[in-house]
């Protein structure tokens, strides 16, 4: 029994391992019918489908949004959105972020304003808020080799006071 069970973990591990595989060639198991459905949302669920690309030519930059919080005394804290809950909690704030790449000012004001409350409810002690969206912008794998390192390039800033009660 004990080599069984040893087998069947084997197996387990094999079989993920080439899904993940499949991933990071951008394999679409989805078209395989329900069996493949099946493996793609396990893919999914797992992480197994990334395509662990942050050095590929075709991966887009990243806006990040940090948050600094300032409390009555002046000291200064640095925050931000992610939580570190689950990756799809991540992907959501992604895309959250990913709005401020809109050229609609009005709509750009509004996020900011609904983050900064989200950051400021987190943090009764800050009184005030300053949000930065800063654009990474990813390099080549060969240009990583030869020195060069992903840069942070502001896109967007405001400030926030908490209303007095």
């Amino acid at each position: 029994m004990r080599d069984g069970y040893k087998r069947l973990l084997l197996g387990v591990v094999a079989a993920h391992l080439t899904l993940v595989m499949l991933g990071a060639v951008h394999v679409s198991l989805d078209r395989f019918g329900p069996l493949g459905r099946a493996l793609a949302g396990y893919s999914a669920l797992s992480g197994a489908d990334s395509a662990y690309g942050f050095f590929a030519p075709e991966c887009n930059d990243q806006l990040e949004a940090n948050f600094e919080l300032i409390d009555r005394s002046g000291s200064r804290t640095t925050t931000s959105l992610v939580t570190g809950a689950n990756r799809e909690a991540e992907l959501f704030i992604n895309n959250i972020t990913l709005a401020f790449e809109s050229d609609d000012p009005e709509l750009r004001r509004r996020l900011a304003a609904s983050l900064a409350g989200k950051i400021l409810a987190r943090h009764p002690e800050a009184v005030e808020v300053a949000l930065q969206v800063d654009r990474i912008e990813s390099v080549s794998m060969e240009d990583f080799r030869s020195g060069s390192r992903p840069t942070r390039t502001p896109v967007y800033e405001a400030r926030f006071k908490r209303e007095a009660r």
